[in-house]
């Protein structure tokens, strides 16, 4: 007793138990403490009353002990109970009570039985087999507790590691074994370690074994639910097996896998399992399956298909599951919805989640309708993590327009129009009817009698013509009505024509197929016969007969084998037909009063087994190849039943062998001497062998596609081409012309160094159209122009630009706009005095009212008095006039003097004016030019090589201009151009072209550029320069296209140098 401490108290397990009756300290499992076997004989388990229990409890360091302990809830590391009722395990009390005796047995005792070391124990049932009594022996060893498995046995996901939220109990199953007994084990702990966010946050579950009983030690926000139906099953004395049954909400904190720990406990025995990333809850959900829609009619309708205004459309195939399973949450947990571009929204509350269906109503304009469909109101912190594609249709609501010029016919489609008819059929055609929206799908047409009979099939009839037989129309008036419907089953508008029936007998109506194609040689014929006379159809007069070979040649008539009589009936019978179209079928039948018999009018029916053919393949298959690589292929289709469907004609090829073809593209379809040729677009093949093409079709009859074998086209390798040298030699580069001259523009010098034929175009600085010769003269207005020469070879298309300006030829000046010259005008002005007289008068020559008080000098007594307009009354005023009108003359005299001096510098100063406004206006320009595009004026050459065709031309003008004398200049010289697909990289993209107002007039570059870049440039030949100056000083030539002066260093043979200002490359030789 020394190593326990008094103040420890020990409870019993069990009320009753009398714990405590039989009590052995000793060291049992050798660690150098005490340990206490605690007998209670008095206890009872749920099979055995009094069945005795022995508990053993280790010792340790006084420290370690608390003040109490609760057998109910910490029992002992080893427990033994009896073996039967009434065995009272571990010792027996008796207590007499009303005459106080007290006696019983001490039935625990150690000793080391084994010889191991190690104390064992004996334990006595006293009453074990009605008190004969039995001694039980227990050879210690230390106990080892060993967790042998942890797993999932239900886990959701391809992993089996996913627990869906508010779903289900998951079963946790935890088998461990101990060396002792499972009744050593005093706690077994399942714990789920958060992480992420949640680190430290953890769930655990204990089991207790002696009593098998559950309870959730740790739970955060209360967010786990451990069911009742968790079990423990021991297998012996070593092994337990515990199935704990866990839940978490739709709320849970993360949805992250979280770390498994298992602990088990048991005296100083214990064992720990932690799994890692074991499971995790899923709250988030999506949509498993294909989204599907049909219409009423339970057709599958296609994403882009067309449908009605107002049709209900039907939604499925999915089914709602949590994230990474295939597991459906309860419904309550969500709903289902379904948005469209109108904002429309569908909700579905009724049908399970894992099968819904949800209707829907297309808009009712025409128009695209989209539907979305997403999954709401979902609890917990559950998303929607659904990725689905929108359902979309075209709505087509509005109806096609009516059937035009409804007309019936007596005997055939080529009859004239008629009212009447003797044979109750009639041949109705009409007009197409068209439609915005899906198209014409066909028309129904219908039959409405007014002659008190009843007609077999009144309903409404659908065909793809716009013509139809009818056959047996009552006796009376008859109104055949005709309608248009789309293919989305819109009606158009009913319109009608009429016709009056009169005959007797046995009528046949609706024989079927007829003239219809069809693909089986067993076909199914039927006719309608209705007998208006009143007696009926004789059933078993009905016969029939058929011919393979012509409407002529009929075989034998053949019985239907029929009873009874009908007023009206329809018949049907199978007849086996070979291919084509000379099968006829026809029947008879008389009435029951004897008339008749009657024939049928025959039934010709079309048969079709066989598909398209294909012959005479353009290019001709051949081992010669094509010089072209883009190529038109052409074929020829032939089917000798229903023939060809052209629509359904298209073709595939590939330029990269028989594994890459394209999809299959509709081909042209003509018919040349009856015969459907079929032909595609230009082709671009590739050079060389590998160049295929194949074909596809189906005939008329509805027979399946046939294929064409493949058909190889070769294509011979291109052969380089050079693109031409572009050289306009006149007008020179800055030229000054007037307007009067004619000036002539030339492309000598202009070639190809293929020999290649080549077509000319002239362009204005607004790109319009000026020759499409090599030479030609026309005339200019004022201003500053760029004419842009294109040459072509049918495969490069090269530029070449050249800058002029034109000025105002002084002699053809008129100001007062009379369509004389002011050089050949004697009245300047135009204000009735000649110049002559206004000099003398002392007026403006040029200006009509010269004093300005709104009088014409010739009508103003006082022209330059502008207070004075009529001639004075007063006499002594006349002399003041005179002498004004002397000074005015002299003054005039001056005037013209200086006018006519002025004349003859004008023309010499309006070219000053000219050429400074020009290369002001150029030079802002190239300040525009530098601020959009980033590129500063001395990289000019750089952004000509790069192909840049917005200013340069611009540009070079004003370096040009500044740096030569007017009219100085040189013919354009096209350099090479890049080659097809190349571009030199620039040291930053440029910037977009600014808009047409805020640049230049979009005048073509002076630099040539190409649309149709060759396999390699072409060379441009190069301008000679100056010979060397004398004295072996450096020569200097001007830069073709700046001016600039460049110095030429000694050399012997050509010799490359650059412009300082522009940095253009020339060779001098």
């Amino acid at each position: 007793m020394d190593d326990l401490n008094p103040n420890v108290d020990i409870m019993g397990p069990l009320s009753y138990s009398s714990t405590g009756n039989n009590i052995l300290i000793d060291d049992a499992d050798g660690d150098g403490y005490g340990d206490l076997f605690i007998g209670s004989d008095s206890y009872s388990t749920t099979t055995y009353n009094y069945a005795g229990r022995v508990d053993l409890i280790y010792g340790t360091d006084r420290g370690s002990w608390p003040s109490e302990i609760d057998m109910r809830t910490n029992p002992g590391a080893f427990i033994m109970t009896g073996s039967q009722s009434n065995a009272y395990l571990g010792g027996y009390d008796y207590f007499q009570y009303y005459y106080g005796n007290v006696y019983g047995w001490d039935c625990l005792a150690f000793g080391d039985f084994d010889m191991d070391g190690k104390l064992d124990l004996l334990v006595g049932e006293p009453g074990r087999s009605n008190y004969r009594g039995a001694v039980v022996m227990v050879l210690f060893k230390k106990p080892v507790i060993e967790i042998t498995s942890v797993q999932l046995l239900d886990g959701d996901g391809d992993g089996g590691n996913i627990l869906t939220a508010g779903f289900k109990y998951y079963t946790f199953q935890v088998d461990l074994t101990n060396s002792w007994t499972w009744k050593g084990v005093a706690t077994l702990t399942l714990s789920f370690e958060l992480k992420g966010a949640y680190r430290g946050f953890r769930y655990s579950v204990v089991m207790i074994p002696y009593n098998q009983t559950f309870g959730i030690t740790e739970n955060p926000e209360n967010l786990m639910t451990l069911s009742d139906g968790s079990t423990v099953t021991t297998y012996g004395y070593n092994r337990m097996v515990t199935e704990f049954k866990l839940m978490f909400p739709m709320n849970f904190l993360t949805d992250e896998f979280m770390d498994v720990r298992v602990v088990a406990q048991g005296g100083r025995s214990r064992d720990e399992v932690l799994l890692e990333d074991y499971c995790r809850v899923e709250m988030d959900l999506t949509f498993s399956g294909r989204w599907m829609a049909y219409d009423e009619n339970g057709e599958h309708l296609m994403r882009g298909d067309f449908i009605s205004g107002a049709q209900d459309i039907y939604f499925t195939g999915l089914k709602v599951v949590y994230q990474d399973t295939d597991v459906s949450p309860p419904d309550s947990f969500f709903d289902v919805r379904i948005v469209d571009n109108w904002n429309r929204v569908f909700f579905n509350y009724t049908s399970s989640g894992t099968a819904f269906v949800i209707k829907a109503i297309s808009y009712p304009i025409s128009g695209e309708l989209r539907f979305r469909v997403s999954i709401v109101n979902i609890i917990g912190r559950g998303e929607d993590v659904s990725i689905i594609p929108d359902y979309y249709f075209q709505v087509d609501a509005d109806a096609p327009s009516p059937p035009g010029n409804v007309v019936i016919h007596s005997d055939s489609f080529t009859d004239l129009q008629g009212a009447f008819d003797d044979d109750g059929e009639v041949f109705v055609t009409w007009d197409p009817a068209f439609d915005m929206g899906s198209g014409i799908a066909g028309y129904m047409v219908k039959v409405r009698s007014w002659g008190g009979g009843t007609r077999a099939g009144e309903g409404w009839q659908f065909t793809e013509e716009t013509r139809i037989r009818i056959s047996n129309l009552s006796a009376g008036l008859n109104d055949i009505l005709v309608k248009a419907i789309d293919n989305v089953g819109n009606d158009g508008p009913v319109v009608f024509s009429s016709v009056t029936i009169e005959r007797e007998g046995i009528t046949f109506f609706e024989g079927s197929p007829h003239q219809v194609w069809k693909t089986s040689n067993r076909v199914t014929v039927s006719i309608g016969l209705i007998d208006s006379g009143g007696s009926g159809v004789d059933l078993s007069s009905i016969e029939y007969c058929y011919s393979t070979d012509g409407p002529d040649n009929y075989g034998e008539w053949t019985s239907l084998g029929l009873y009874g009589t009908a007023q009206q009936t329809t018949i049907s019978v199978d007849v086996t037909l070979p291919d084509g179209t000379d099968n006829y079928v026809k029947f008879r039948a008389s009435d029951v009063a004897g008339n008749g018999p009657y024939e049928s009018a025959p039934i010709n029916i079309w048969v079709d087994t066989e598909g398209v053919s294909f012959s005479n393949p353009t290019p001709p298959q051949s081992d010669m190849p094509l010089e072209e690589p883009y190529v038109i292929s052409t074929i020829t289709l032939t089917d000798s039943g229903s023939g060809v469907f052209g629509p359904s004609i298209y073709y595939s090829y590939s330029t990269g062998d028989l594994k890459h073809y394209t999809g299959w593209i509709s081909a042209n379809v003509k018919i040349i001497n009856n015969t459907i040729v079929a032909s595609t677009a230009p082709l671009l093949f590739e050079p060389g062998t590998t160049n295929y093409i194949k074909w596809r079709a189906k005939d008329v009859a509805g027979n399946g596609y046939t294929y064409s074998e493949d058909y190889p086209i070769t294509i011979k390798p291109r052969v380089k081409n050079h693109k031409p040298v572009v050289v306009i030699k006149s007008p020179v580069m800055n030229a000054l012309y007037k307007t009067s001259d004619t000036i002539t523009f030339s492309s000598e010098g202009t070639y190809d160094p293929d020999g290649d034929e080549l077509k000319y175009s002239w362009f204005s600085a607004d790109w319009k159209l000026l020759s499409t010769e090599p030479t030609f003269s026309m005339k200019f207005t004022e201003g500053v122009h760029v004419v842009t020469l294109k040459v072509d070879d049918g495969e490069f298309n090269i530029s070449a630009a050249v800058t002029f300006t034109v000025m105002v030829d002084i002699n053809e000046l008129d100001l007062d706009g009379d369509g004389k010259p002011n050089l050949n005008d004697t009245d300047d002005d135009g204000d009735g005095w000649s110049d002559i007289k206004e000099q003398k008068e002392g007026t403006d020559p040029l200006n009509r009212d010269t004093d300005g008080d709104g009088v014409i000098d010739s009508r103003d007594y006082a022209p330059l008095n502008s207070a004075m307009w009529k001639e004075p009354e007063e006499k002594g005023r006349v002399h003041l006039l005179y002498l004004l009108i002397g000074i005015v003359f002299v003054l005039g005299l001056a005037v013209l003097s200086a006018y006519l001096w002025m004349q003859s510098t004008r023309v010499e100063e309006y070219k000053k004016r000219r050429v400074e406004r020009q290369a002001d206006r150029m030079g802002r320009y190239v300040q525009r030019y530098e601020a959009i595009t980033g590129i500063e004026a001395p990289l000019l050459p750089k952004v000509k090589d790069l192909g840049i065709e917005l200013l340069p031309a611009v540009v070079q003008d004003t370096l040009a201009g500044a740096a030569l004398p007017p009219g100085a200049g040189a013919p354009a010289v096209a350099p090479e151009a890049l080659p097809k697909g190349e571009v030199e990289a620039a040291p930053e993209a440029a910037a977009p072209a600014p808009p047409a107002e805020e640049v230049a007039p979009a005048a073509p570059a002076v630099t040539p550029t190409e649309e149709y870049p060759p396999e390699a440039p072409v060379e441009a030949p190069a301008e000679e320069a100056a010979p060397p100056a004398e004295g072996g000083a450096p020569e200097a030539v001007e830069c073709d296209l700046c001016g600039t002066s460049i110095e030429v260093p000694p050399h012997e043979g050509p010799i490359t140098v650059k412009c300082p200002l522009c940095g253009y490359e020339m060779t001098v030789q």
